[in-house]
């Protein structure tokens, strides 16, 4: 498994770099950011298959999403 570092910790290049490894550290205290193998997009009417991330957030919990509801979470549950 490769991991790269999201350095600035925006959400934008958070999820840029999405495509080039498996799992992201990101520099936003208590975010994971993993690439997984899964059938959609959890978010509600989303039907994106890939490529997919998994996104824990200490406090708020963990989904599976494509990058455009990735960057959408992130910017609502640890920017706001």
């Amino acid at each position: 498994m490769s991991a790269g570092t999201s350095p600035s910790g925006s959400v934008a290049e958070i999820v840029e770099d999405l495509g080039g490894t498996d799992t992201v550290t990101v520099d936003l205290p208590g975010v994971v950011v993993e690439a997984v193998d899964a059938a959609c997009c959890a978010a509600l009417g989303c039907r994106v298959s890939e490529p997919l991330s998994r996104v824990t957030i200490d406090g708020f919990g963990t989904r599976v999403l494509c990058p455009d509801h990735v960057e959408h979470l992130i910017e609502r549950e640890v920017e706001a």
